[in-house]
């Protein structure tokens, strides 16, 4: 398989069922975002200091992010009937949610607001979850369009930017000693 194609060469590129569409399209946007979020997670996952027990789980959410990345290049009202066997399900949500409050349970309370500074691996979680939260947005800009995606992608984006606020917060404790209070 070549890597370029030139398919794209004039502004276009094909969703899941072939459909043409601008790159500039909010649809093409958005599941760029979920690349990029991706990227950021990926070099988060890259640090040798990283936990173990942090390494796995964000493996997991490496894969549930193409799984979604997927589903926003489905065909948006098209007689296309794409079905991807590997959707976000409410449970994966729940599971991310028991793994923040486990996480939290170590933690000092939260009683002010922290400052998005510390260790190293901690801004790098910073970084991702600002980028999350933005995704989000531009998912959620994209629901108003066509109102067809599920809900248990823009839940789970929410849960994953809280859970990188936690990773962040744990890592600045176990290797900053500290955070910051604004």
């Amino acid at each position: 398989m070549k890597i370029y194609t030139k398919t794209g060469d004039k502004g276009y590129t094909s969703l899941l069922g072939k459909k043409r569409i601008l790159k500039s399209d909010l649809q093409v946007i958005a599941y760029g975002s979920i690349d990029k979020i991706n990227a950021y997670i990926g070099y988060i996952y890259s640090d040798k200091k990283l936990p173990i027990l942090y390494k796995n789980e964000i493996h997991n959410i490496i894969k549930d992010l193409f799984n979604i990345g997927a589903e926003l290049a489905i065909v948006q009202h098209d007689n296309t009937k794409i079905q991807l066997k590997n959707t976000i399900q409410y449970n994966r949500i729940t599971y991310i949610e028991s793994f923040i409050d486990k996480i939290n349970k170590q933690l000092p309370k939260l009683k002010k607001f922290i400052l998005p500074i510390g260790c190293e691996l901690s801004c790098k979680c910073n970084l991702a979850r600002v980028e999350i939260r933005e995704t989000e947005q531009i998912i959620i800009a994209l629901n108003k369009t066509y109102n067809n995606i599920r809900p248990e992608i823009i839940i789970y984006l929410n849960r994953l930017s809280d859970l990188f606020f936690t990773i962040s917060r744990a890592l600045n404790n176990l290797f900053h000693k500290n955070e910051i209070i604004w």
